[in-house]
């Protein structure tokens, strides 16, 4: 089920990765998988014996909402980073200099 869900992860990871960099629907994205994640982890209440294919599923499915989520989240990191004016202002000149003193 763990090698599941990590294939699962590889497919969506690189799916809708591209949508959450360039699309407008990263936080729509983000609330649907938070939710999804959430549910699924609060569905494994009702697993028990007979029902270990549900566990499976359940847990393939909150294993890739967290992951697509924490996918989601870095992708707003560029914006954030556009709203500090010390990140957009390069005035100093520490990359030209590199590592000398």
């Amino acid at each position: 089920s763990i090698s599941l869900s990590v294939f699962a992860q590889m497919i969506t990871f690189l799916s809708i990765g591209a949508m959450a960099d360039y699309g407008d629907l990263r936080k729509r994205m983000l609330t649907w998988f938070t939710v999804g994640g959430a549910v699924s982890c609060m569905l494994m209440v009702f697993v028990n014996h007979s029902l270990f294919w549900l566990g499976c599923v359940l847990m393939t499915t909150s294993n890739v909402c967290y992951g697509m989520t924490q996918v989601l989240y870095y992708a707003y990191l560029p914006v954030l980073l556009e709203s500090i004016p010390s990140t957009v202002d390069h005035s100093d000149d520490t990359e030209t200099k590199g590592c000398s003193v």
